[in-house]
């Protein structure tokens, strides 16, 4: 999207400004979520796509996986011992109507992020039954076209994370 800059949210004081934003753009694509945005600092990072118009058509969440290393489920939920790892989770775009391909630019200026702070990966998380994230038939899914490959199936309820089965899949850099 070539009319549009991204934002970059740090800390929870600029996070102020966006948040019922972001609480709006969330019920569009998850109506049943409550979703009450908030930031580690200096560990997490909001990731906003705004048009030139104005509009912040979407978002995604990245988090420094430093944070977690001491949890039991670490590697369970993805995180790899002694690799500096980066978290994408929070992926939405609250104006499917009004724009397309938010999510390219956005994991393309988290990628840059992440190799110019020497990360050895970034993981995510998909439901199974996203094919418009993760199908590798003829159309292939936005993680999979921007270079994240599958790794493991996370089952509902492992690791208390999900309610629903999760692909974890990895970018390396």
């Amino acid at each position: 999207m070539t009319n549009s800059r991204i934002i970059q949210i740090k800390t929870n004081e600029e996070l102020e400004k966006y948040k019922d934003k972001l609480i709006e753009l969330t019920k569009v694509c998850e109506p049943n979520d409550s979703f009450n945005p908030s930031l580690v600092e200096p560990f997490d990072i909001f990731w906003m796509l705004v048009h030139n118009s104005g509009d912040i058509v979407g978002y995604l969440k990245s988090q420094d996986l430093k944070q977690f290393e001491d949890n039991e489920y670490f590697e369970l939920l993805g995180g790899i011992k002694g690799k500096k790892g980066l978290q994408i989770g929070g992926a939405c775009n609250g104006m499917p109507d009004k724009y397309s391909n938010l999510a390219t630019p956005l994991l393309n200026e988290i990628e840059r992020y992440a190799k110019e702070n020497n990360y050895d990966y970034i993981v995510l998380h998909a439901g199974t039954d996203r094919e418009y994230l993760i199908g590798e038939g003829e159309r292939q899914g936005l993680y999979i076209k921007n270079g994240y490959t599958k790794d493991r199936i996370l089952k509902t309820g492992e690791g208390g994370f999900s309610d629903i089965d999760l692909w974890i899949l990895y970018k390396f850099i």
